[in-house]
């Protein structure tokens, strides 16, 4: 029960669809010690995993709009 269960409660008592909440935390294990910038990336809470969990959410995933083709940021193409 972190932020993320908080969130789905909320929703749930406002009647909303909870199944279009996708919650991204980390997971109950043993996370290695690193720099914040290494640890968000081993986990996939770095702005390339967000990315990535959207465009999965989205049915966008190796579609050519993904993040690997694109600035994550600007949307741009590289």
């Amino acid at each position: 029960g972190g932020f993320g269960s908080s969130v789905l409660e909320f929703a749930s008592r406002a009647r909303l669809q909870t199944a279009k909440i996708e919650i991204l935390a980390l997971d109950d294990r043993y996370v290695d010690h690193g720099s914040r910038v290494e640890v968000l990336q081993e986990v996939g809470l770095d702005p390339a995993g967000i990315a990535a969990s959207i465009e999965r959410r989205l049915g966008l995933a190796g579609d050519a709009r993904s993040s690997s083709k694109r600035n994550i940021v600007t949307g741009v193409g590289k």
